[in-house]
């Protein structure tokens, strides 16, 4: 199973063209899409789509290759656009897209307690990392992403090392930060990586890329 996180920004708009394009060609079978905008869906032959709310800002939607069956999940009211849950070939598959600042903190809370059946796959766009994703400003949220940590595998780490360093977005200031994540509870992934041939052309953050 291939799956791929690719933050649209906003929506997609005119580049959703582009960005169809793109996700054909990865060969995903799921497809976690940050930035979601229930009224402009992308058209993806073969797939479902879940999102996680049907008003006009941006949210979260999980699109699958044939059938899955969503996951009653129970954050806090203001967090139910920013997180939408499936259940496709046996695993849990939890789609987010964070706040910012402080306000991420409820969605972490949330995560850190809720009682996922595993195996269990938590992806998207988290806003957050640790110290060292970041050049720059500091994360707000930081200590509740390192316990999140504690509970489910950082799957990138897992792959690449507990010292590495790689950014999937950058500010105008051009910082780096790596804020795209996938988190496994009881998951056997072969590989973990960053695609950043998105990041400038159709979208402004590094597409993630988790082998299973």
């Amino acid at each position: 199973m291939k799956l791929v996180s690719l933050n649209i920004c906003n929506g997609g708009g005119e580049r959703m063209p582009a960005i169809e394009r793109y996700l054909a060609a990865t060969g995903a079978d799921v497809i976690v899409l940050p930035e979601y905008r229930q009224h402009r869906p992308p058209h993806l032959a073969g797939f479902s789509i879940f999102d996680a709310s049907t008003i006009a800002k941006n949210a979260v939607a999980v699109a699958v290759r044939g059938n899955a069956e969503r996951v009653e999940l129970l954050p806090a009211d203001a967090d139910r656009h920013r997180i939408v849950g499936i259940r496709y070939c046996g695993i849990t598959i939890v789609g987010l897209y964070f706040a910012q600042n402080q306000a991420k903190a409820s969605l972490f809370d949330y995560l850190i307690t809720a009682p996922f059946k595993e195996p269990t796959l938590l992806v998207g766009d988290f806003n957050t990392g640790l110290a060292l994703d970041a050049e720059g400003t500091p994360f707000h949220c930081g200590d509740l992403f390192e316990r999140l940590s504690e509970r489910f595998v950082d799957l990138w780490r897992k792959h690449n090392g507990s010292t590495a360093r790689e950014f999937s977005w950058q500010s105008k200031s051009s910082n780096g930060f790596r804020i795209d994540h996938g988190f496994g509870l009881n998951i056997e992934s072969r590989a973990c990586r960053y695609d950043h041939t998105t990041r400038g052309t159709i979208t402004d953050h590094s597409a993630l890329i988790i082998d299973m």
